[in-house]
């Protein structure tokens, strides 16, 4: 027979409590996201990331926190939530509250569209997009960059170059806007075409030298204005349209230095 063991405990059991629990909340979820992030960053944030707030976008915001951990110097910053065809008047609030400057943009035109950046219009705005949420993912990331500055995604930094382990290699130079970004593909020969997206540029083609990889492509002048920093991705597929190679690069318009890449 299987015994069964009994402890006793003498005296009224207790708790002390050494902590406060409040709620942050609105009545929509775009207000909820204002209420967090004006509470989380008492002192302000220059730049603040802007996400859609929609159920079927919800996976740009969630893939976007690695990158907001590593913004404003590494003090973070907030996620602020837009429905695609209007900015919440909540979300516009919190960022004058927060002291905004810089507006990070995730996602393509049907998550955030033309009205939202029309609202933006006193904030310089990036934008940080793929054709799919998982490619939008992949952005964020190749955009956040290892935590340590100098090497990403298996490559190294030189100078404004990055490379990156698909064999993809960007180097931006020092008259962008308006200048010229180089590349280079290490595999060429299996490479059918290769596009560039971001900074004024949608899945433009690029003409790649068959022997030594090399690609150009100029900025527009001016795109987008007043940017403080431009993004661009490149995507190398082959003859089957299947991607083999990408690449990302954030370069600094001031100096046309790489701020990240991967």
């Amino acid at each position: 027979m299987a015994g069964v063991g009994v402890v006793g405990f003498t005296g009224p059991a207790s708790a002390t409590s050494t902590f406060s629990i409040s709620r942050l909340s609105g009545p929509d979820r775009f207000t909820t996201a204002a209420a967090i992030a004006t509470a989380a960053y008492p002192k302000g944030a220059a730049t603040v990331i802007l996400a859609s707030g929609l159920e079927a976008n919800i996976s740009d915001s969630l893939a976007a926190s690695y990158l907001a951990g590593q913004l404003n110097g590494g003090a973070g910053a907030p996620i602020l939530l837009t429905n695609p065809n209007s900015l919440p008047p909540a979300t516009l609030a919190a960022l004058k509250t927060l002291g905004a400057t810089s507006v990070i943009v995730v996602g393509g035109s049907a998550a955030v569209g033309p009205a939202v950046y029309a609202a933006l219009s006193a904030f310089k705005v990036t934008n940080i997009a793929g054709p799919d949420r998982f490619a939008t993912s992949l952005a964020l990331d190749s955009v956040a960059g290892d935590t340590t500055v100098g090497t990403a995604g298996g490559g190294t930094a030189s100078g404004a170059s990055m490379t990156t382990t698909n064999g993809v290699t960007l180097a931006s130079s020092a008259s962008v806007p308006g200048g010229t970004v180089s590349g280079t593909l290490a595999n060429p020969g299996t490479v059918s075409a290769l596009t560039v997206s971001g900074a004024g540029l949608t899945n433009q083609a690029l003409t790649v030298n068959p022997t030594t990889g090399a690609f150009t492509f100029v900025v527009p002048a001016g795109t987008p204005a007043g940017a403080d920093t431009l993004v661009f991705s490149t995507t190398a597929s082959n003859g089957s349209g299947t991607t083999v190679g990408t690449a990302v690069l954030t370069v600094n318009p001031a100096n046309g230095s790489t701020v990240a890449g991967r």
